[in-house]
C-alpha cells in the first residue's frame, strides 16, 4: 500500500501484509535491498501505511484492525515500542494514514468519526495514548493526514458531501489550537505540510472517473495559493523540502511537476 525512505536512502520500509523494513547494501549500479525484519499484524489485510524517520531510527505504521504501532529500528530489528487502537469500533474504523516527523519525534494518524491525532513519540512511549484530537465534525474517516517536519502543526483531510475540507492545526504544548480550514471542490485524498516554505498542498478527486484537482496553500497568508485541475481523480502530492517543487500524480495518467 505504501512505501517510505529515510533521508540517505538506508533504510526502506513498505505496508504490506507485514510491515517489512529493508536495508540498503552496496553502491551504484550494485545497490540492493536486503529484507532486514517485518512485524505482523493481527490482521489478515496487513499494514495500510508506513513512515519512517530520517535518520531511520523510528517507524511507524497502522493497520487494518485501526492499530497504530511505533518501533524502534535497532540496526535493523524492529523493536515494537507502543501501539494504540483508533476508536470506533466498526470494521471500516482504522486509520488509512499516518505520517511522521523527519525528526522522528511526532506523528500524525487518520481516524474514524471525523477525527485525526497527534502523536509526541516519548510521550507515545509512556503512555500509550495520542497527544492531542482534533475532531471535524463530519461522520467519516479521515483519509489524508500530515505531521509538520517540525511538529508545529498537523493537517487532515475530509470529506464534506462530494467536496472536501482540509484542516491544518497548530500545536502548542501538545494542545490543539484554533484550526485553519480550506473548501476543496472534490473528495480529498492527501495533504502534506513543508515547515520551511510554510506552504501545504493537496490532492483531491473520488470516485474514478471523475476530476480532481491540485492546490496549494500559503500558511503564511492561509489562501490557496492556487489550484489545478486534473481529468480524473488525483491522489498523492509532495513539495520538495526546500519548497522549490510540487509533484502530483492523477489517475488520468500524468504525474504533474509545479514551481510554486
Amino acid at each position: 500500500n505504501q512505501v517510505a525512505l529515510s533521508a540517505d536512502g538506508t533504510w526502506l520500509v513498505s505496508a504490506a501484509e507485514p510491515l517489512r523494513l529493508f536495508r540498503q547494501s552496496g553502491a551504484g549500479t550494485a545497490a540492493a535491498y536486503a529484507a532486514a525484519d517485518d512485524f505482523k499484524p493481527n490482521h489478515l489485510q496487513g499494514i495500510v501505511s508506513v513512515a519512517i524517520s530520517a535518520d531511520g531510527s523510528t517507524v511507524v505504521g497502522a493497520d487494518f484492525a485501526g492499530q497504530l504501532h511505533l518501533f524502534s529500528n535497532q540496526a535493523g530489528r524492529l523493536a515494537l515500542r507502543a501501539s494504540w487502537r483508533v476508536p470506533g469500533g466498526a470494521a471500516s474504523d482504522f486509520c488509512h494514514m499516518i505520517d511522521l516527523a523527519a525528526d522522528g519525534r511526532t506523528f500524525a494518524a487518520g481516524g474514524a468519526g471525523g477525527c485525526f491525532y497527534a502523536f509526541d513519540v516519548a510521550q507515545f512511549i509512556a503512555t500509550g495514548q495520542p497527544t492531542t484530537r482534533f475532531a471535524t465534525g463530519v461522520a467519516g474517516a479521515v483519509y489524508g493526514v500530515a505531521m509538520e517536519g517540525n511538529g508545529h502543526r498537523f493537517a487532515g483531510v475530509v470529506n464534506d458531501g462530494a467536496a472536501g475540507r482540509a484542516y491544518i492545526v497548530p500545536l502548542a504544548g501538545g494542545t490543539a489550537g484554533p484550526a485553519r480550514s480550506f473548501a476543496l471542490a472534490h473528495n480529498p485524498n492527501s495533504i502534506v505540510l513543508n515547515a520551511a516554505a510554510r506552504l501545504a498542498a493537496v490532492a483531491d478527486g473520488h470516485p474514478d472517473g471523475t476530476p480532481g484537482c491540485f492546490y496549494l496553500i500559503d500558511l503564511s497568508k492561509g489562501a490557496v495559493r492556487w489550484t489545478c485541475a486534473t481529468g480524473n481523480m488525483s491522489w498523492p502530492i509532495a513539495i520538495a523540502a526546500n519548497g522549490g517543487a510540487v509533484v502530483g500524480g492523477s489517475d488520468d495518467s500524468n504525474i504533474y511537476y509545479f514551481t510554486p
